[in-house]
């Protein structure tokens, strides 16, 4: 299966869509990753570059050391995890308009900082902290400097943490918030992986040049996988929707290259390059500003947007639904034009527990909510908004609340 699929890819047979990739960064400068809270920003090894959207210029700030991961912390802070092996790495609190810095924990070559419903959780090589303000900063994991927490996932009672050693990579699973873990090793490295909340969808890039490199996924949070596509050299993942994978492939000869899109269901798969001019991805993330179905494939040369990447369907999308203010504060609306009832929508946390599911069945083409009373009992962060047509997801966006 991993040949047919290679062939497809280099020949070209899977790209009947030509998408259009708009450049969001800097020229020619690398990205590694990308975020948006809170305020744009992307890193380059150990170059912060950060948005003035005022002036519509990008400023940068040299820290010296690898950043690994960013969480927004209020409107001018966020928290950086920095370091590549030295005695300056750890977790850092940045200042937005100015770049200052200073270091809150010092922990060995932190890889991943991750916020959930007001907790901060950074895994290192040695293990997992977790802190509620920044400040004081608790032992979750611990293991020897061999080890290191690579990505974490929390999906309400359900902790994930996956793991990189010496001796191969595993995954540390919690049911009882983090109370106690149970050990499942992986039979190869993982290169990304992607969490889709909703449906505790684990998906995972591995691979070490062997014929089972691939795409897996896990419906019981990395208990066991499923085959999603044998191929070479994925380097980045991301969920769309179900039917739905991002990948992007690292850049080499006899290789897929670029950006693919695949069904889970019926693994097929098809090219997405368009006039993307760099074929090597190391970052996938979504804008959750732009009300269309959007993926943005960070290179060496720069970050790419496009909002054509399921074809006219994002674009359908983009016209049915409308959501604003996005960010918001204290009041939320969205409109839907839709050919027929019934219409849901729904919110759900980034852990996915669902806080709002309403359906309309009137016999109307126009639907709205206007939301007050739930707006303004969310706390600061980012929610999933789900709109749905008989039951088939039709529209799904990152809330921001203020």
């Amino acid at each position: 299966m991993k040949t047919i699929a290679l062939i497809l890819l280099l020949c070209g047979y899977l790209g009947g869509m030509a998408q259009t990739w708009d450049m969001i960064s800097p020229a020619n400068e690398k990205v590694d990753y990308y975020g948006f809270l809170p305020a744009e920003h992307f890193a380059d090894s150990n170059m912060l570059w950060i948005k003035n959207h005022e002036l519509d210029t990008w400023n940068s700030h040299d820290f010296m050391l690898e950043i690994t991961g960013t969480a927004p912390y209020d409107d001018s802070l966020m928290l950086l995890t920095c370091g590549s092996g030295s005695y300056s790495d750890g977790i850092y609190r940045t200042n937005i308009n100015n770049g200052l810095s200073e270091v809150l924990f010092y922990c060995y070559k932190p890889q991943t900082i991750v916020q959930h419903q007001g907790e901060f959780f950074v895994g290192y090589h040695g293990g997992l902290v977790s802190s509620v303000d920044g400040q004081i900063w608790d032992s979750v994991l611990s293991f020897k400097t061999d080890t290191a927490v690579e990505y974490y996932y929390v999906s309400q009672e359900n902790h994930i943490a996956i793991c990189s050693s010496s001796t191969g990579d595993f995954i540390y699973h919690s049911n009882d918030e983090g109370t106690s873990w149970t050990n499942h090793e992986l039979i190869l490295p993982v290169n990304d992986a992607d969490f889709y909340y909703a449906e505790n969808k684990l998906f995972v890039a591995m691979g070490n040049g062997s014929e089972s490199d691939g795409c897996y996924v896990s419906n019981d949070f990395g208990i066991t996988f499923e085959s999603v596509l044998y191929a070479d050299s994925i380097s980045a993942v991301k969920f769309i929707d179900n039917e739905h994978l991002a990948l992007g492939f690292s850049e080499k000869p006899y290789a897929p290259n670029g950006v693919a899109i695949v069904n889970p269901a019926t693994h097929e798969l098809t090219n997405i390059n368009g006039n993307l001019p760099t074929l090597s991805i190391n970052y996938f993330t979504m804008h959750p500003l732009i009300n269309c179905i959007n993926l943005i494939a960070c290179t060496n040369s720069g970050a790419y947007i496009s909002c054509d990447i399921l074809g006219i369907e994002s674009t359908a999308y983009n016209r049915a639904v409308k959501v604003y203010p996005n960010p918001f504060n204290d009041f939320l609306t969205i409109e839907v034009n839709a050919s027929q009832p019934p219409i849901s929508c729904k919110i759900f946390t980034m852990s996915g527990k669902m806080i709002f599911n309403e359906i309309k069945t009137t016999d109307s083409k126009y639907f709205k909510w206007q939301m007050k009373k739930i707006a303004a009992s969310l706390t600061t962060g980012c929610y999933i908004l789900e709109v749905r047509q008989n039951n088939e997801k039709i529209f799904s966006q990152v809330l921001i609340k203020k």
